[in-house]
This record gives C-alpha cells, sequence and structure tokens, in this order.
C-alpha cells in the first residue's frame, strides 16, 4: 500500500490527529471541572453566621479535611455544611456549650460575646462566643451537651457552628470521609431565601474568612 493511500506521509500524524488530541484535552478538562469541583446551595442554618442558608459554595471534592475546615455533606434533600472540630484519635466532649479536645477548652478571647440574627427569616438573636480550631478563630453559639467520644480512625467530629440548630456529630456520630461530599473553598454567592435578594456582601468570599 502507498503511503498516500495509507492516510498519511512518512514520518507524519494524520492531518486530524491533531483535532482529536485537542478534543481529548477538552474533555479531561471539564471532567476534572466535573470530578474535582462543584457549586452547591447550602440549605440548612446550623453554620450560621459563618455560613448562611442560601450561599452558594464552591466545593472542592474529595475533601481534603483538617481541623478547623468547613466540609459538606447531604442528608436526604439537605445539604449541611458543618466544621471540622476533631480528628482521628482525640476525645471529643460538650460540657454547658464549651467544647473540649482531648479536655482541653477550645475558647478564644476570654469574655468576649457578640450578639447577632441568626435565623434567616426571624428576628431571634444568639450570643456568641469566640472558638479556636488550629489557626482560625470562629464565632459559635456555645449551646448543648455531648458526652466524652474518641473519634475513631479514619473518621471526623463535625459540629455547626449554630449548635441550637444543627444536626450534627451529636446526632450522627463522628463521619467519616466517604461520607463527605467534599471541602468549602468560597461562597459564590447567596440569596437571601426570605427576600430573594442577592447578599452582594457574600459574593466571592473566601472561606479564610469563616
Amino acid at each position: 500500500m502507498s503511503e498516500a493511500a495509507s492516510g498519511r506521509t512518512s514520518g507524519h500524524w494524520p492531518s486530524w490527529a491533531g483535532a482529536v488530541v485537542v478534543l481529548l484535552a477538552g474533555m479531561v478538562a471539564l471532567s476534572a471541572r466535573m470530578f474535582l469541583v462543584e457549586a452547591v446551595r447550602v440549605t440548612d442554618a446550623g453554620m450560621q453566621p459563618a455560613v448562611l442558608r442560601g450561599d452558594v459554595l464552591l466545593v472542592w471534592k474529595p475533601a481534603e479535611v483538617a481541623v478547623g475546615d468547613v466540609v459538606i455533606f447531604a442528608s436526604e434533600d439537605v445539604v449541611h455544611a458543618r466544621r471540622v472540630v476533631a480528628g482521628p484519635g482525640e476525645e471529643v466532649s460538650l460540657d454547658d456549650g464549651r467544647l473540649q479536645v482531648d479536655g482541653v477548652r477550645r475558647t478564644g478571647e476570654e469574655g468576649r460575646e457578640s450578639t447577632v440574627p441568626t435565623r434567616a427569616c426571624g428576628a431571634r438573636e444568639a450570643r456568641l462566643r469566640p472558638e479556636v480550631h488550629g489557626d482560625t478563630t470562629v464565632w459559635v453559639e456555645a449551646w448543648g451537651e455531648a458526652e466524652p467520644e474518641v473519634v475513631p480512625d479514619g473518621h471526623w467530629y463535625l459540629l455547626g457552628d449554630y449548635r441550637r440548630e444543627a444536626s450534627d456529630s451529636r446526632v450522627w456520630g463522628p463521619f467519616s470521609d466517604g461520607d463527605l461530599a467534599g471541602s468549602a473553598v468560597a461562597v459564590l454567592w447567596s440569596v437571601d431565601p426570605c427576600t430573594g435578594r442577592l447578599r452582594w456582601g457574600r459574593t466571592l468570599l473566601a472561606a479564610s474568612r469563616w
């Protein structure tokens, strides 16, 4: 068979090969975007005031978990955001709303408190106290009890910052890596579920602000 009949010349790829390579590269890039990142809308209030109901979060998949991170999981039709407060081998307890990990109380600046609205569509307010997770200080409603529990290997203990409203590891126990949909890295945008208005101040809000 001649080189012309074979559809190529010696030492060169067929003319259509470049288009195939470009197409395959595009498909790989699209697949990475589909499977490595995702935008999800938070539909509960358990992480207020850090994450609000109606926030659309950019989520990195799979979750790369560290204490202090905000992670995502789903229960039935509800998308939850919760904070990682302890990891494998650590003992967690809540005493009168005060978080303790391995017997050490997680507090921020003693005596500091802040009163902020917490319900998306109501007027009720909560008194929040600072709590330290790694290098991050967050505001939480110090409420609730939990008996001491050691986090198993390959699991994480999750709590909502707004603990009066949050279903978390106090209800479901520690979460495995496979239970988590991903780690939240930013708020892309946010819509107030009561008014339908865009919360401009929460557009492109980085996770470091949480």
